[in-house]
């Protein structure tokens, strides 16, 4: 089992960031293609490739609309 690292201060560095992103993306797809429930299968790719979206800067207009949304649920609880 993994440790958990001490904390830093300092963020990540957005290209290995997405390199670790995608590599662990693409370790999700392959799980859930062999899934034996149909619908979380399908519920886990389509996360999958949202978050693929993401990392590839490929953000549709939905999207935007989401992360707005996101946005203000997040700054209305401060």
């Amino acid at each position: 089992m993994a440790t958990k690292a001490a904390k830093q201060n300092e963020p990540p560095n957005a290209h290995e960031l997405a390199v670790v992103v995608t590599a662990d993306l693409a370790q999700i797809t392959a799980d859930a293609r062999t899934h034996p429930d149909e619908a979380a299968r399908e519920r886990i790719l389509r996360c999958v490739g949202r978050l693929e979206n993401i990392v590839q800067g490929d953000l549709t207009p939905e999207l935007r609309e989401q992360f707005e949304r996101a946005g203000k649920a997040l700054n209305a609880n401060q």
